[in-house]
């Protein structure tokens, strides 16, 4: 006799096996835990067979596991849990950006790297000169050195600050123009890509 095994938990189809006859009961067959002598129903594309063991029975159920759906809004949706339908509307491929949508990832993609420029040239500066963090001024936030510098930083030790700083403000200021100059109309995400933005491109520009 045929019998069908069914997931503990889900209760879904998961094969078929040959029942063995009860040794102690002729023409009575064994039965383990999670399999049953009913034959399932057939099932379609994106269903899956449930038993039920509290009316003992087959149902169907959508089964759309695995797959990913997106709604109007660009949403991403992945289906994992079996019963699950996709809601009216979404679609099984992501709608491609408007030229306007486009224009605003590009420019949005540029500040990102422009503020992450910045950071970087911040922490090439004060991790040069980690006891002067006042000579940070990239992002607006700590003042510069003033004249008439603590006596015990020598006149010399200023300078030489102040013209590491002024190379690396340069560097980044230079880079930050190859940034502006794109744009969506004339240029590709893989441009702005291409232009190097870390610590060591920024020190490289400043001819460290």
């Amino acid at each position: 006799m045929k019998i069908y095994h069914y997931h503990r938990e889900t209760g879904e189809l998961i094969g078929d096996s040959i029942a063995r006859e009860n040794p102690l009961e002729q023409g009575e067959y064994l039965i383990p835990a999670y399999a049953t002598d009913v034959e399932p129903l057939a099932v379609g594309e994106n269903e899956a067979a449930i038993f039920d063991e509290a009316i003992d029975s087959w149902t169907i159920v959508p089964d759309y596991r695995g797959q990913t759906f997106w709604d109007a809004d660009r949403n991403k949706h992945e289906i994992t849990e079996l019963g699950v339908e996709p809601k009216d509307g979404w679609l099984t491929e992501e709608l491609p950006l408007t030229e306007e949508e486009l224009a605003e990832q590009f420019e949005t993609k540029k500040e990102n790297m422009i503020s992450q420029l910045k950071n970087n040239a911040n922490k090439v500066i004060t991790s040069r000169f980690p006891e002067y963090h006042q000579i940070n001024l990239l992002d607006g936030t700590k003042e510069d050195i003033p004249d008439g510098w603590d006596s015990t930083v020598r006149v010399s030790d200023y300078a030489v600050i102040k013209e590491f700083k002024q190379n690396i403000i340069t560097a980044n200021n230079d880079i930050e123009s190859n940034i502006t100059a794109l744009s969506y109309l004339e240029n590709s995400v893989d441009d702005l890509e291409s232009i190097r933005i870390s610590q060591d491109d920024i020190k490289i520009g400043a001819g460290y």
